[in-house]
């Protein structure tokens, strides 16, 4: 049997899939050609000049590519007002409102610089409402589960737990930590994260419990301090997805973020400070870190408890 033969095996009643006649395929080529234009190369070399962060950069050529995608070929630059206020129609019918107001956003910023660059006559996207995405409260982890979750994982998962619930760190900052930014011996010991949220760096001091139980975890001397087994380094997704899965294996409902969520709470609750606070969870204003102050408020609780009650009746 050749090569050729063999390839062409399929199950019996199964359609062979052609390009040609799939959608999707003819979205990726769409997509993929935009990608590869002047402009876009030139937008490509504007957001790295500026600073953004590699994650910026490829969720903006991925929301690029799907508003290629969905205009059947038809040049971006050439994609009306009327247009985009239908994709964006679009968008409200099937995505939640976090995830169009990124969309939103990430367009609004390519077209502004199109414009800005004078490669269009005027911005269609000026006037492209960004969704309001309603505030959300923190959601904590209970201490209780923590604690359940903390003592029923491997060394790995451990050390992920407490970096998130007693450091602050997000997925992405535990994936790319870097062995030499564990200053565990400087007084006093700190973490350096340097693949924050936006391409910032920021110190977190660290106490004993955090200590002990980073060093349950063979450190290397330098680099990436998380690898997988065939030695690559762990991606943010692999690290949330193999804490959400230990987490929800235990019945916990909970998410990594909610321990980072957890970390704020008790940290805002410990100092009353909201800048404090904010600098610690890496937030760009503080708008973000009110709602932990909302949630760490125990005033508001010991107020409400303390309202009169009329005295519980014994049931006859």
């Amino acid at each position: 049997m050749t090569i050729a033969q063999a390839g062409s095996n399929q199950k019996p009643g199964k359609k062979k899939h052609e390009a040609a006649e799939c959608p999707r395929c003819d979205a990726a080529m769409i997509g993929g050609r935009f990608v590869q234009s002047e402009t876009f190369q030139a937008h490509l070399r504007w957001m790295r000049l500026r600073g953004l962060s590699r994650d910026t950069i490829t969720q903006r050529t991925g929301v690029l590519r799907r508003l290629a995608a969905h205009c059947d070929g038809k040049p971006l630059l050439d994609i009306t007002e009327t247009e985009l206020t239908e994709w964006g129609d679009d968008l409200a019918s099937r995505l939640a409102v976090a995830t169009r107001a990124v969309y939103v956003s990430n367009v609004r910023e390519f077209y502004a610089w199109c414009y800005k660059e004078h490669r269009i006559p005027a911005d269609p996207a000026a006037n492209l409402p960004v969704p309001r995405v309603p505030g959300r409260k923190p959601r904590p982890i209970t201490e209780e589960k923590l604690v359940l979750a903390i003592e029923s994982g491997g060394v790995r998962v451990r050390c992920w737990l407490v970096l998130a619930a007693w450091c602050g760190l997000r997925a992405k900052e535990i994936a790319y930590l870097q062995a030499q930014n564990l200053r565990l011996t400087d007084d006093p010991p700190y973490i350096l994260v340097t693949q924050a949220k936006g391409g910032g760096e920021r110190i977190i001091p660290v106490n004993d419990y955090v200590i002990s139980e980073l060093r349950r975890f063979p450190r290397p001397a330098k680099g990436m301090m998380w690898k997988t087994f065939d030695g690559r380094p762990v991606s943010p997704n692999l690290v949330s997805k193999v804490c959400n899965d230990h987490l929800h294996s235990l019945g916990i409902q909970d998410t990594l973020h909610s321990l980072r969520h957890r970390f704020g709470t008790q940290v805002q609750r410990a100092v009353h400070d909201l800048r404090i606070t904010q600098e610690l969870m890496g937030h760009t204003t503080p708008a973000t870190t009110a709602g932990y102050a909302a949630v760490a408020d125990i005033d508001k609780y010991r107020a409400v408890t303390a309202l009169p009650a009329p005295a519980t009746q014994t049931a006859l």
